[in-house]
C-alpha cells in the first residue's frame, strides 16, 4: 500500500489466498488502530480506497523493514532449526 491508495479488489489480488471476510476484518482492525485510512469517492457504484496512514508508513518503513532484513539474513538458520527441532508438542 505504500505505492498509494488501493481498492479492495487490488488488495485481495496483492495478498492472494485471503478471503474477502478476512480482508474486511483486517482492514477494520487497521483502521481502528490508525494504521490505514479509508476514503470514499462519490460515484456509481461507490468507490472506496485504502492507504497507509503516516503511522502505518512509519511501521512499515521502520520495524517491519528491519524485520524483513533480519529474516533475509537469518531465514536459512530458522528453517534449519525447524528441521532439527521437528514438530513441537504442547
Amino acid at each position: 500500500m505504500l505505492a498509494g491508495p488501493r481498492r479492495r479488489s487490488e488488495l485481495l489480488d496483492a495478498v492472494g489466498g485471503l478471503s474477502d471476510k478476512v480482508l474486511t476484518e483486517t482492514l477494520r482492525r487497521l483502521l481502528a488502530h490508525g494504521l490505514v485510512e479509508r476514503r470514499s469517492h462519490p460515484a456509481a457504484p461507490p468507490r472506496v480506497e485504502y492507504r497507509l496512514s503516516a503511522l502505518g508508513e512509519s511501521l512499515v518503513e521502520g520495524p517491519l523493514r528491519e524485520l524483513g532484513r533480519w529474516i533475509a539474513e537469518h531465514g536459512d538458520e530458522l528453517l534449519e532449526a525447524q528441521d532439527r527441532g521437528g514438530a513441537c508438542s504442547t
